[in-house]
């Protein structure tokens, strides 16, 4: 029997790390099930844990390939085209959890707007988020319509 976990983590690689994220996450799920495995097989069962990772950008944690084919015993194309399925899929993801956070932050934007200017009176509202590398800015326009634009600068 297999027990396999899976984890979609956020993407990480710091300066000085010896590890990434995907690499933390897996090694964290690996150990979460060793008194669970210890007590079954001590019971005996025979057991294997699995660690699936993927990042919430589409990363790929090498071992999953090998765990798909050696301990879940899927057929090398399988194990790729479901690799490639999940990965794809946590992209998407993602994105509708950004457009879900636009979609909010313009709503609260809007409200604030309406309640500081009055549509028509010629008054803009805008906001402006600064990350590392990119701007995003979002204005309204004398209709009350929310526009986001997103640039990156030079550097």
């Amino acid at each position: 029997m297999v027990i396999a976990d899976l984890a979609i983590t956020f993407e990480d690689q710091s300066a000085g790390a010896r590890h990434s994220s995907l690499q933390l996450s897996h090694d964290y799920k690996t150990l979460k099930y060793q008194l669970i495995v210890a007590e079954l097989e001590h019971k005996g069962w025979r057991l294997q844990t699995a660690a699936i990772v993927y990042g919430s950008l589409g990363s790929v944690q090498p071992s999953n390939f090998k765990t798909y084919t050696e301990k879940l015993k899927l057929l090398k194309t399988e194990a790729r085209q479901l690799d490639l399925q999940l990965s794809s899929y946590c992209v998407r993801a993602s994105h509708r959890i950004w457009e879900w956070h636009c979609r909010q932050h313009r709503e609260r934007q809007h409200s604030d707007t309406a309640s500081r200017v009055p549509r028509g009176s010629g008054g803009g509202y805008a906001t402006h988020i600064a990350g590392v590398g990119t701007t995003t800015s979002w204005s309204f326009d004398r209709q009350g319509t929310a526009h986001c634009e997103n640039w990156f600068p030079d550097f």
